[in-house]
């Protein structure tokens, strides 16, 4: 899971677990009032599934929040270094851009330009 939809799913999981604690509901209540099984909420409270608009939607209702109240606003995305594949690439490209603009100086250079 790529890490932006990873940190969305457990803070939306804790977002919703904490609401639901507040409310002084269990799973069972509250998976059956928004139409899923335990199961399914467990995961999402964990991070482990994003759940889809509506059974979000369906979540705020039975809790009494607004639908937009269980996502977060902001996210913070840690830029991730790249491995050794990526800096071949990187390195490749460059050296391919450099031969380029060379060999059209080298011929702009013939040419007399």
């Amino acid at each position: 899971m790529p890490a932006i939809k990873s940190e969305l799913a457990v803070r939306i999981g804790a977002r919703i677990r904490a609401l639901r604690l507040a409310a002084k509901l269990n799973q069972e209540v509250l998976a059956d009032g928004a139409g899923i099984s335990v199961s399914m909420l467990s995961m999402v409270e964990r991070g482990h599934r994003c759940p889809h608009v509506e059974t979000l939607a369906c979540l705020a209702l039975v809790l009494g929040v607004a639908t937009g109240s269980l996502i977060p606003d902001e996210l913070e995305v840690q830029p991730t270094e790249p491995g050794p594949d990526q800096v071949l690439a990187a390195l490749q490209a460059a050296a391919e851009s450099i031969n380029t603009a060379r060999e059209g100086f080298i011929r702009a250079s013939r040419e007399g330009r």
